[in-house]
């Protein structure tokens, strides 16, 4: 199976398919959230190599055309599996940063 690397580009891609698993979006709706959550304007340049690889790895699919023809994206099982995975991996090396996080998607806690 495929897993996120876990480097600071990949931080983004680990976030996109955070917000894909939480509700299926369109890339506007993502840049919007992605802008928000970080602080800082995220654009169509980096976003879109990132949806463009999760859909080469099959972690996330073209759900349907919305308004307007926009693309919905949602996250597959596989996604879904390298989420919970990368989520895992995340919450054992930042452990002593965050002593009493518990990761909302998969419940695991850093002990």
């Amino acid at each position: 199976m495929s897993k996120l690397d876990m480097s600071n580009s990949s931080l983004l891609q680990l976030e996109t398919l955070w917000l894909i698993d939480s509700e299926p979006s369109h890339s506007y709706k993502l840049l919007k959230e992605l802008s928000e959550k970080l602080n800082r304007k995220v654009t169509n340049g980096a976003l879109h190599p990132i949806l463009k690889k999760l859909l080469q790895n099959k972690f996330i699919k073209v759900k349907n055309k919305g308004n307007r023809g926009k693309k919905i994206y949602s996250i597959t099982p596989k996604g879904r599996k390298v989420l919970h995975s990368a989520c895992k991996e995340f919450c054992a090396v930042a452990g002593d940063m965050f002593a009493k996080f518990v990761c909302l998607k998969c419940g695991t806690k850093i002990k």
